[in-house]
Order: structure tokens, then sequence, then C-alpha cells
């Protein structure tokens, strides 16, 4: 088949399913990046057959997003049944090698997270691996966004089922192959600091938590709980000392924002410090 066809044969496949689906909400990645195009600095060229693959890809995770949607409208085994139907759009896109890796590594973890959240793992699983394979190796943002949050998903799987340690080697994975996505690795440390404080590897907590340090400015609140989470457990190991060390270092990079904190983290940091008084501090 030609690429004027397959394209043609997309579109009329996308709206054959569109028709009767209300429009899906605003936000959409797809919606995103024209957006993007259309208000950035640089002019975007693209090739006429370029053109119409990112207009079909868009239009099919749209239309995708209407289905899961539409769902919502219905209850019990018809929601089901819906949001099932929604995976397996998304998943279309991400199937498809006509596609641009943006739109295809959307509908792969898209799809992942309705199969993860109806607990139907096994494919939840596929799909997230499939979203890391295709955006690894893209340097595009975006992509890279959601392939790190896909392998995140991986650890957190990882975690529930008791996995510990094969969490963390997922955890630091994020870390190592991702660190320039930063919320995927805010959550990736703070849960690699929480698995170890479980295991009692106290020390090993400590640097997860304050290698959190870089991300302090943009992620307060995750900060002031990360090391109110440290603190209690150097106390119960009877390293007050180290507790008070680690609270000074949490204090010496908000103050370094050099801005007003906001209210629920001054009051966070607060109620941390008033526990630090109790010791002594």
């Amino acid at each position: 088949m030609n690429a004027g066809c397959w394209i043609a044969w997309t579109l009329i496949l996308v709206s054959l399913c569109w028709g009767p689906i209300e429009e899906a909400s605003p936000g959409t990645l797809g919606e995103f990046a024209i957006d993007t195009m259309e208000t950035s600095d640089e002019e975007v060229v693209l090739e006429p057959l370029e053109l119409l693959e990112l207009e079909a890809g868009q239009k099919a995770l749209h239309a995708a997003a209407a289905l899961k949607k539409r769902a919502y409208d219905f209850d019990g085994e018809e929601r089901e049944s819906g949001l099932v139907r929604a995976a397996a759009a998304y998943g279309v896109v991400a199937d498809s090698g006509h596609y641009g890796v943006l739109e295809r590594v959307e509908g792969a973890f898209r799809a992942g997270e309705i199969y993860r959240a109806r607990e139907r793992l096994d494919e939840a699983r596929q799909r997230f691996e499939q979203a890391v394979r295709l955006g690894e190796v893209v340097v595009e943002p975006a992509v890279r966004g959601y392939a790190a949050r896909a392998l995140l998903e991986l650890a957190h799987q990882l975690r529930r089922e008791g996995r510990l340690d094969e969490a963390l080697d997922e955890y630091g994975a994020v870390r190592n192959r991702f660190g320039d996505c930063p919320r995927p690795s805010t959550h990736a440390l703070t849960w690699s600091g929480k698995i170890q404080l479980k295991q009692g590897r106290v020390e090993e907590a400590r640097a997860s938590f304050l290698d959190f340090e870089p991300f302090v400015p943009d992620y307060q609140m995750q900060a002031v709980r990360n090391i109110d989470d440290l603190t209690a457990a150097l106390v119960l190991e009877g390293e007050v000392e180290q507790a008070h060390e680690v609270v000074a270092l949490l204090e010496a990079a908000l103050s370094s924002t050099g801005g007003r904190l906001e209210d629920s983290v001054a009051s966070a940091l607060q109620s941390l410090r008033d526990k630090m008084k109790e010791f002594g501090y």
C-alpha cells in the first residue's frame, strides 16, 4: 500500500470512530505539539507527507482520548469495556510504523495507564516497556518525558509486587537513563529512599534523599517530606546529630531559591524544626 493510501485509510477510520463520540477535552500531546509548532520562535518546515503523518497520528490519539472520555459516561461492565477499547485504540497508534515517535510513545504510555488501572498488569507492562524502547533513543524532551514516566511505572509495579530490590534497580535506571527529565527523577529518588528506609538501609536512603538537592527549588514540598522521613529514621537509629545536619542542608537549599516559601511548605518545614527541638536542636 503506498503512503497516500494508508494515510487516507487512517483518516477514514478515524473519522468513522470520531463521528458519534463527543470531542475529547483539550490537553492531549497532539494538541500540545500543534500549539508548539504554531507559536515557536523557530519555523518548523515539514514535507507534505510528514505533515499528513503528523496530522493522522494526532487525529488517532484524539479519537482514542474521546473513547476514554466517553467510557466514563457509563458504569460497570460497559465502562470497563469502553476503557479497554480506548486502550486498544491507543495501542494501534503505538504499533503503527507510519506515525511519528511522539504519537507512538504517547499511545503506548496511555494504553499502559489504562491497563494498569484495570489491573491488567501484563498488558500494562508490555505497553510501558514499548514506550521506554520508543522514547529512550530520542532527544526530544516531550518524547523522553513519556518514556521516563513509563519506566517509572515499571518500577512502581515491581514495588507494588513486593520485588523491592528489582524496584530499586528500576528507580535507579530512571535517574541514570532519564536524568534530563526532572519530575520522574524526583519520584525515583523519593521512592528509592522510602524503600531503603523500609529495608533499614538508612545510609543509602540518606544518599538518595540528599541527591534530591538539585531539584529542591522546583519540588520544595517533596524535599521537606523526604527529609522528614529521613530524620525520623536517623533519630530512631540514635543519629540525632546527622538528623540535624540534613535538616540544615534542607534549609540551606530552600533559602538558596531566594523566594518566599509557599505557606504549605513553610508550615511543613516549621513542623520539622519543632520535631528537632524535642531533641535539643
